[in-house]
């Protein structure tokens, strides 16, 4: 198998009208992988996948699929908590065909204290024997697998990945003021965005002082966009915690460009897509464990780490606007850090030799 291409199915269960970082990763990972490897996606949903443009086919149906497992070295699931996948998952088993799942920091305990009860009579029935039976686990980061500890299987670490971009990179500094931002989905709690407000009231009268904007882009999620007006105008807020209709495309990169420092307060996360695209751009980052990038913007130099709570993001702020003289230098350190092991031609040759070393050694055993 190694001296030949690999046969992978994707599968997925998200709808069209879904919006979030999963939808739009999974594209791309039927994309890149097509380059190193023979890509099939298969969708428990009605959605249409661009095949056309790219080197992947879709499978329309389960007998189909079935008919097609007869060639496939491993099939790989998007997310957890699709019923549909735990049937499957126990024909893949019967069938001796391996199969991994990426569960996008949905195994988290964090994530795990959403709606927990209902979780835990899931995870009984039916996600612990689909983890169980799985060849292995993909976590996006090694923050996400320590996270996600009481699932126990293999586990591969193998980062979201992002496109090149060829919009320019964060080039000067206007000093007169200060431009936090955060671009995702007004998801209070995943997010940490009640964190994020109460830190601010501890500081306001530092972020008036210093001309400090915090601008928060994104989609409302679960009425996490009433949460946060009322909580800004309650603290009088108003002219330094900003809120935004979403952004995409060159709007997004543009909005990037004009801000200072990318600011993600996040209570669990796997990778999320938006911290990478502000690297890409040369923004600075300021993150708290949960992130899922704590680690490597310490270990890189490319920003702030900070722990999930009020005081702790108040000080982590303040020092930003300390060290004003070293955001150029933490830019370039960003920058070099994505194109050196984020980009997804270099995300799908990693996926391609784990996925090969992974398959050769449960032959073995």
């Amino acid at each position: 198998m190694q001296n030949s291409r690999m046969n992978i199915v994707y599968v997925c269960a998200y709808s069209d009208n879904i919006t979030g970082g999963v939808r739009s990763v999974v594209p791309q990972y039927l994309k890149y992988m097509s380059r190193v490897a023979n890509v099939y996606i298969f969708s428990f949903r009605k959605i249409k996948f661009n095949c056309s443009q790219e080197k992947y086919y879709q499978i329309k149906t389960q007998k189909e699929l079935r008919k097609k497992l007869r060639i496939i070295d491993i099939v790989v699931f998007h997310e957890v908590y699709y019923f549909e996948y735990y049937l499957l998952a126990n024909y893949l088993h019967r069938s001796k065909v391996p199969y991994i799942v990426i569960p996008h920091c949905s195994l988290t305990t964090g994530a795990q204290k959403q709606k927990k009860h209902i979780k835990k009579i899931i995870n009984k029935f039916w996600v612990d024997n689909f983890i169980r039976q799985a060849l292995a686990v993909q976590y996006l980061s090694d923050c996400e697998k320590e996270a996600s500890k009481a699932f126990e299987t293999k586990t591969l670490v193998i980062p979201n990945g992002i496109i090149a971009s060829h919009m320019g990179t964060k080039r000067y500094y206007d000093h007169n003021s200060v431009e936090f931002v955060f671009i995702g989905r007004l998801s209070v709690n995943q997010k940490g965005l009640d964190v994020l407000v109460e830190a601010c009231q501890l500081i306001k009268n530092k972020l008036i002082e210093n001309n400090v904007h915090i601008n928060l882009y994104g989609t409302d999620f679960e009425g996490g966009k009433n949460y946060l007006q009322k909580k800004i105008r309650k603290y009088g807020l108003e002219s330094h915690v900003l809120l935004h209709a979403p952004v995409y495309g060159d709007d997004k990169q543009r909005v990037l460009l004009k801000s200072d420092v990318y600011i993600l307060t996040s209570r669990f996360e796997g990778l999320p897509i938006g911290i990478l695209e502000a690297m890409q751009a040369g923004i600075p980052v300021l993150v708290t464990p949960g992130s899922g990038f704590y680690e490597v913007v310490k270990k890189e130099n490319c920003g702030w780490c900070t722990e999930c709570c009020p005081d702790a993001i108040a000080d982590a702020v303040l020092k930003v606007l300390e060290q004003r003289n070293q955001w150029e230098s933490m830019s370039v350190n960003a920058v070099w850090t994505v194109n050196s092991y984020y980009v997804w031609d270099k995300v799908a040759a990693m996926t391609k030799q784990k996925y090969e070393k992974l398959l050769w050694t449960n032959i073995r055993e």
